[in-house]
């Protein structure tokens, strides 16, 4: 899903007379991009979710301490899960902006969707394969390394500041979910 197909316009020209979700997201769709959302092969996602789904990830003390500030993400571990992303060109944090791409994606979807995660790549690679008729081969392995939220007690600033503490940890599992899709895919 591409999160900046649509218009968005600036809070402080919002009035009153505005419909409620104008008010609350200061975004319209307008049109019914062909780019703004790709639906992928599903049975090459259910496949690569299959060959994943029970792999044993890595772990570190860093992307643990980072998940434990979150009262709903404490105690979990990495995991394969098969879900919906959004991509914007600028990178957005903060409640409200993911508030806004969780919007969108209802939107965009008419509400089949729900954003698990976000990104800034994939809606360029989608739309690519999508004009050179190869969009049912695409397969997106995505990791969490970050949260686009702060967590309870933190602002938003803190949040970026804190940088990317599930990184490494992220990259190292995202090669070996991929690569076991690669393996595969290549036999």
């Amino acid at each position: 899903m591409d999160g900046d197909c649509g218009t968005q316009f600036d809070y402080r020209l919002v009035t009153s007379k505005d419909p409620h979700e104008v008010r609350q997201y200061a975004w319209i769709p307008l049109f019914d991009y062909e780019n703004a959302q790709f639906h992928l092969n599903e049975a090459l996602a259910t496949k690569a979710y299959n060959l994943t789904k029970n792999l044993k990830l890595a772990d570190d003390a860093t992307a643990q301490a980072a998940r434990n500030l979150y009262p709903s993400q404490r105690g979990l571990h990495p995991f394969v899960a098969l879900c919906d992303t959004v991509g914007a060109d600028n990178f957005f944090s903060g409640t409200h902006a993911a508030d806004t791409m969780d919007h969108i994606v209802r939107v965009r979807s008419h509400g089949a969707a729900t954003k698990c995660t976000s990104e800034f790549e994939d809606p360029g690679f989608a739309n690519a394969l999508r004009l050179n008729g190869k969009l049912d081969r695409l397969i997106i392995v995505r990791t969490a390394s970050d949260f686009e939220t702060p967590a309870p007690g933190q602002t938003t600033v803190e949040l970026l500041n804190s940088g990317f503490p599930g990184y490494a940890i992220a990259t190292e599992n995202e090669y070996h979910v991929g690569s076991t899709i690669a393996h595969f895919l290549a036999a």
